[in-house]
Order: structure tokens, then sequence, then C-alpha cells
């Protein structure tokens, strides 16, 4: 009985708990009724950073051969073939 008691209790404590922090904006934490808060502001990207060693050099090696078993085949859809169709 004792066992009993104490399950019934840790279940009271875990739903006080879980039921602190939940409301239907899903903003977890606050209270039910403040307004939800207000969107973060957009920024424009920065632009990228300047680095000290300027454009890569080009490669002494050329451009890439041509393979020689031609351009690679694209990958099976693995969906079937029906979801492969062009239209």
């Amino acid at each position: 009985m004792k066992f009993l008691a104490v399950l019934v209790a840790l279940v009271a404590v875990f739903a006080t708990v879980m039921a602190q922090g939940y409301n239907n904006n899903d903003n977890w934490g606050s209270s039910s009724y403040s307004a939800p808060p207000a969107p973060a502001p957009v920024y424009p990207a920065p632009a990228p950073a300047p680095t000290p060693y300027g454009a890569p050099a080009p490669s002494p090696y050329g451009a890439p051969a041509p393979s020689p078993y031609g351009a690679p085949a694209p990958a099976p859809s693995p969906y079937g073939p029906s979801a492969r169709s062009w239209y």
C-alpha cells in the first residue's frame, strides 16, 4: 500500500511539472495567457571575409581530362522506374 502511495505521488509530481511549461501555443516555459514573442529581425547575409591569400593558384596539371568511360549514369530511383518519368 505504501508503494502505491509513493507511485501516485510520483505521478502527481510528474504531471504537475510537465504541465508547468506547456500551453496551446507550443511555447514551452511561459504562461498560456502571454502574447507570443515577436519574430526575430531578418538581417542580410554578411559579406564573405577577405582572405590574405588572394585567389587560388591555377593547377599545374591543367584542367581534368574527360573520363574514358563517358558521363556518369544517373543513379537508379529508390522508388522504381515510374518515379523517373519525364513530362
